[in-house]
């Protein structure tokens, strides 16, 4: 990053003027600069007790009560205490600031005209809470008011230093020596009178706004032009880096926001409660380091920063962020992830991932493509097949279209008018069953009566006395009966050839050994090793099988045409004889072939398509009833011409098989649109799978194996990430050191002395310092303590947007160049915070703008959507559409699906009273509920919020007197980390997560039984914002204890009672969303298959949850490839199944191709993995036998509609 410094440039000067007279009104009145006393939020310890206060003042841990002796002083003081300490730890947690001091010494300007009046000296304070008192320490070190010295600057034009008003102080002795008031005095004596006085006042106080006003610069920064709006944003880098580095899990936003980082943009993020806020900094922050760049965290919270700090050390990136309040750990934690760092093997698991990446993406990519001449995917063309399979009345043809034609009948508009024009011809009446004259060719209408008239001679005469004829000759010669026309004809020709045969030569022949005969007699180049004196014996004793006189003209051939008759005798003839010639057979010929003439004419006109094979080939009994339909059924030649035409026509337009269907069918002209859609999309299939390439519709687990493959390749390389940036921050600080060994050595002297300030490292080790902390985390107050003003950064990442306004973060946002704010409006407001504690701090006063509103809209939004709460969000719909407009993407939990809420109503039974505030009924009634948790559900960490102040107090009193007898629970209190136990008010919530939530309204019901006219925070002006806060708040589960009931909130006088209750009537009648959609075909029949094996099944379970599966407490998400929901890949096949894992569910996956194919064995897969023991052997699907009455569909008045038919046929329409 350059070194240069930002010019300071006057630059939008109404804003920077708004924004400097914000920072001056942070913390309200300032009691550093306008002191005034206040024992509700002080601790006067002016009159302590001597005995005490000498203790206290030497830094020992006093006791309050020894220093307050009186019971009422004493009452007083501990009240103040208590509110003290809250407030001390509510600034500490919710800003990051120290705010708990003694000061000492007043300097007063009042007399000189100037409202000021100014404590001189700030000692720092330890306050702890013991039982019914509290434990005070008060630091060895003072500081000097940072007010003090400015103030008397601009009012007498004296410089106080502060080094020197110091050297007065004695540690252990009095708090405000009176050198201190005199050195003071003598500095001012001259030109003014202030008032000088002795106090020592425990309480609240900040320099938080006197550090941002002194740091406050007029500056062209390209940031704060940006919220000013003299720049408009730079949308060339919107796209942003492709496939960043990643050190966790990042869905599809995640990855664009780290890319458009990556890219320089500023932009806004909305992060929505449980959507992966707290991941999605922590893969920004690694990847702008990764990248080289420095990043500045802004969050006013600490618990925040802590949580990003450990985040990244569980991902190997421990010390990546230098918080401001841990930097001496979090340096030695940087050095150590530097020393101990070792090159990654990133570059080879990201091939590999690729790879991967591809494979699933490919099938999926050709799964869903959509074909350029049909217009049609494959995912379209199963889920069509599959709704015409699950129809009331599915169609039936097993029918293609043409492929040539397919793309001509997209939107089968004309291939309809076919079919209609030919259903009103009666052309699917008669099909090829009824009439053999279906679809036959005539080259002229007037050869039809001939035609006729030759079928009916045929079967009336011909056939009759040919298959007697023929009959009688295989009987005498004891032949197989003949099958078909054609072995009546071979039978023939074997009888006609064996008698030539018998002319010529003796009976003999046939029973004697033909083949050397046939070997002796061939042509000299057909003959083998035979001897010459063989083959002419051979040759003699063949002439003598002639009959005398007679002669052939080549024996060779003569013989072999005996040996054939031989062969074929044997093979017809069912007994072991001599061939013989039955009488007759010249006459026989002679019709035969006058009739096979005669078929082959009818052979002529019919159609090969469906009268198959020809006539000759057709069995006689299958001929016989040929010839009758030919002579009887000719009606469906009645209007030939028309069919002729129309069945041209559908020929032509690659119809002509499905017209064939239909008329099979007999298909009605109402069923004519399904079966052609069902031709179609079967014809569109096999086309698009034929031009795809690849085998779809193959191994299905291979599909199954591939994702999981990529899923694991990338998780692999996500734990990869984390190392390779691990190792490119190492490499870099080791150069450093070996550049820079001077400031190395300083850091390290440091570092020994276990103390380390920012600023301070920045100034001794500048170079040191930038390899070290590439990240700087704290709050935006902080900053200009912690940071020099040189100290640059190029992204400062603002967090908690919209609960601080631009003024807050000025300083930071000033040392940066890009910026990205992430905030939620729907459950913070920059409210900022008050410094004292006043007895009334009901006042409503204008909020400025927060820094997250004012960003979206000059800059561009991302937001964070996609719920990773593992448990479930806590009223989640109520949340949603209450608050956040049904944006939230959940995912229902396993415990949602089996009706078990995470939210409670207990209601409180309480007497009408006169004070409606924190009835004495609820504070016992909620006291116990937490004694509860404590005794049975430890392991979870707990917070108790209330819409009262005097409720909360009166619950951490009565919480504090019930805790006397049971110290055995004061480890759960002081457990759980940063989600250690509390009792607050809504107000103060900020972004605080546990595990369960108990809300315990705070008011009931009046003496005259109704509700009060105040709900108090519910009644703010914002006490929708603090439901929202308290509602997002529970990680697991809500607890509401409410005296009120929602019949109780009908008032409309009564602000906040509408929100109040809708959301008692959410929990006590939880009312979760219908989901009314229409089910996938497949999905259904996959769900009645699995009921018949014992299954529980839920379609539409929820919106994104297609088909749920369950056998006793095991359920199971059911996805096929068209319910995979995700933006990428890496959304479908890793992180969603993954979550629906975490949320309790089985995840099965099931290829589209298997489930169409299979579905039988789909259904039993899921049934076995989820614990159903389903037998080898197959068993009947569906009850066989007759049912009783009482369990039939009549016996409940239910329509008969069984879908059991089409299950047992169990034939998948894309089987031909």
């Amino acid at each position: 990053m350059s070194e240069s410094k930002i010019p300071e440039l006057e630059i939008a000067g109404d804003s920077f003027d708004l924004w400097l007279s914000e920072i001056k009104q942070i913390g309200g009145s300032d009691p550093l600069s306008h002191f005034r006393d206040n024992s509700f939020g002080q601790i006067n310890l002016e009159r302590a007790h001597p005995g005490g206060l000498a203790q206290f003042v030497t830094g020992r841990p006093t006791l309050l009560s020894n220093l307050v002796r009186d019971p009422l002083s004493f009452s007083r003081a501990l009240s103040a205490a208590r509110r003290i300490k809250s407030k001390q730890l509510s600034l500490s947690e919710h800003f990051g600031l120290d705010t708990l001091y003694m000061a000492s010494g007043l300097v007063d300007l009042s007399a000189d005209g100037k409202e000021l009046r100014m404590p001189v000296l700030l000692w720092p304070v330890n306050l702890v809470r013991k039982q019914d008192d509290f434990e005070l320490s008060l630091s060895r070190k003072a500081i000097v008011n940072p007010a003090l010295a400015p103030a008397l600057y601009a009012a007498y034009g004296v410089r106080l230093n502060k080094e020197d008003l110091l050297v007065h102080v004695q540690v252990g002795s009095d708090p405000i020596p009176i050198r201190v008031l005199d050195h003071i005095a003598s500095l001012t004596d001259s030109v003014g009178s202030p008032e000088l006085r002795r106090i020592l006042v425990i309480s609240n106080f900040s320099s938080a706004a006197i550090e941002l006003a002194a740091d406050f610069r007029r500056s062209d920064n390209p940031v704060l032009k940006l919220l000013s709006g003299d720049l408009i944003v730079d949308t060339s880098n919107e796209l942003g880096v492709a496939d960043p580095i990643a050190v966790t899990d990042s869905d599809a936003t995640q990855t664009k926001i780290v890319s458009r980082a990556l890219a320089g943009a500023s932009f806004a993020v909305e992060s929505l409660p449980g959507c992966g806020y707290t991941q999605t900094v922590v893969l920004l922050i690694a990847a702008l380091s990764h990248q080289g760049k420095r990043v500045l965290v802004l969050a006013p919270r600490r618990q925040t920063l802590n949580e990003l700090s450990d985040r990244m050390a569980r991902i190997g990136l421990q010390g990546l962020g230098i918080r401001s309040s841990s930097t001496w750990m979090d340096m030695i934690g940087a050095i150590s992830r530097n020393e101990k760092a070792k090159p990654a093997n990133y570059s080879s698991l990201a091939t590999l991932r690729d790879s991967s990446r591809e494979q699933v993406s490919n099938y999926f990519a050709s799964f869903s493509k959509v074909d350029g001449e049909l217009g049609v995917s494959i995912e379209q063309a199963l889920e069509q097949l599959s709704r015409l399979a699950a129809s009331r009345k599915p169609p039936l043809n097993e029918a293609r279209i043409d492929a040539d034609q397919l793309g001509r009948h997209r939107d089968l508009t004309f291939a309809m008018t076919l079919l209609r024009q030919a259903s009103e011809l009666g052309e699917f009446e008669i099909g090829p069953e009824d009439s053999c004259w279906f679809r036959a060719r005539f080259e002229n209408p007037q050869e039809i009566p001939a035609r006729i008239e030759l079928a009916k001679a045929l079967h009336q005469g011909s056939f009759q006395s040919l298959a007697d004829q023929l009959a009688e000759f295989t009987k005498t010669v004891e032949f197989v009966p003949a099958q078909s026309v054609t072995d009546w004809v071979s039978y023939l020709e074997l009888f006609v050839g064996v008698r030539e045969t018998l002319d010529k030569f003796k009976p003999e022949v046939f029973d004697r050994p033909l083949t050397e005969l046939i070997f002796a007699t061939a042509p000299r180049k057909d003959k083998s090793v035979m001897s010459g004196a063989n083959r002419r014996r051979l040759k003699k004793l063949a002439k003598e099988y002639l009959r005398p006189g007679m002669h052939v003209a080549d024996m060779h051939l003569a013989l072999k045409e005996i040996q054939s008759q031989r062969d074929m005798w044997a093979r017809h003839c069912l007994v072991a004889k001599a061939p013989q010639v039955p009488l007759g057979i010249a006459k026989a010929q002679s019709a035969l072939n006058t009739f096979v003439e005669e078929l082959k004419v009818l052979q002529l006109h019919l159609d090969s398509g469906t009268l198959n094979p020809v006539l000759v080939e057709q069995p006689l009994e299958k001929l016989r009833s040929i010839l009758q339909s030919l002579a009887e059924d000719i009606s469906i030649l009645d209007n030939y011409p028309e069919r002729a035409m129309t069945q041209s026509r559908l020929d032509e337009a690659g119809l002509g098989q499905l017209s064939v269907e239909l008329a099979n069918l007999h298909t009605t002209k109402d069923a004519l649109l399904a079966e052609l859609e069902l031709a179609w999309w079967k014809s569109a299939l096999e086309t698009l799978l034929q031009r795809s390439g690849s085998s779809l519709a193959g191994d299905h687990n291979q599909v199954v194996a591939n994702e999981q493959r990529f899923a694991q390749s990338e998780a692999d390389l996500i734990r990869e990430g984390a190392k390779t940036v691990a190792f490119e921050l190492a490499t870099s600080w080791k150069k450093a050191l070996e550049v820079f060994p001077t400031e190395a050595q300083t850091l390290k002297e440091l570092l020994k002395l276990k103390r380390a300030v920012l600023a301070e490292v920045q100034t001794l080790a500048p170079n040191i310092y930038k390899s070290l902390a590439p990240v700087v985390m704290c709050s935006p107050y902080e900053v200009p303590t912690v940071l020099s003003r040189g100290d640059s950064f190029d992204v400062a990442i603002v967090l908690d947007g919209a609960g601080s306004s631009i003024a807050e973060n000025y300083s930071g946002l000033a040392r940066a160049s890009q910026a990205i704010i992430f905030g939620d409006d729907a459950i913070a407001a920059a409210t900022g915070f008050s410094l004292e504690c006043l007895p009334d701090e009901s006042s409503e006063r204008v909020l400025p703008e927060s820094i997250f509103t004012a960003a979206r809209s000059v800059m561009p939004l991302e937001v964070l959507k996609r719920s990773y709460r593992s448990s479930g969000q806590v009223l989640g719909d109520y949340v949603n559409s209450e608050f956040y407009g049904d944006r939230i993407i959940f995912e229902p939990s396993r415990d949602s699906y089996f009706g078990l809420s995470n939210s409670l109503l207990v209601k409180v039974a309480a007497a009408k009273a006169t004070e409606t505030e924190s009835l004495d009924e609820e504070v016992t009634q909620v006291v116990d509920l937490i004694f509860s948790h404590a005794t049975w559900s430890p392991q979870d960490s707990l917070l108790v919020a209330t819409a009262s102040q005097k409720h909360a107090e009166r619950l951490d009193q009565a919480l504090q007197a019930g805790m006397r007898d049971k110290a055995h629970l004061a480890e759960f209190f002081e457990g759980h980390g940063r989600e250690k136990f509390e009792i607050t008010t809504i107000q103060d919530l900020a972004h605080r997560i546990a595990d369960r939530v108990i809300f315990s309204v705070g008011f009931g019901k009046g003496s005259n039984g109704s509700a009060p006219k105040s709900l108090g925070l519910i009644s703010h002006r914002d006490g929708s914002r603090y439901l929202a806060n308290c509602l997002v708040s529970a990680r697991k589960h809500i607890t509401v204890v409410s005296a009120l009931d929602a019949v109780d909130l009908v008032d409309p006088s009564i602000i906040g009672c509408d929100v109040l209750r809708e959301m008692l009537g959410e929990i006590s009648k939880p009312n979760p969303k219908a989901i009314e959609a229409d089910v996938n075909p497949m999905i259904a029949d996959l769900a009645i298959r699995l009921t018949k094996l014992g299954v529980t099944t839920r379609t539409n379970f929820s919106s994104r949850l297609k088909l749920v599966a369950s056998v006793g407490e095991k359920a199971a998400v059911v996805e096929p490839d068209w319910g995979l929901l995700g933006y990428n890949l890496s959304e479908r096949h890793r992180l969603r199944p993954m979550m629906l894992r975490s949320l309790g569910w089985d995840y099965i996956r099931v290829p589209s191709f298997e489930l169409f194919a299979d579905p039988e064995l789909v259904a039993r897969r899921i049934a076995i993995a989820l614990g159903i023991e389903v037998s080898k052997k197959p068993q009947p699907l569906f009850e066989m036998e007759p049912r009783a009455f009482e369990d039939t569909h009549s016996a409940w008045g239910d329509p008969v509609d069984s879908n059991d038919q089409r299950l047992r046929e169990d034939k998948p329409p894309h089987w031909g």
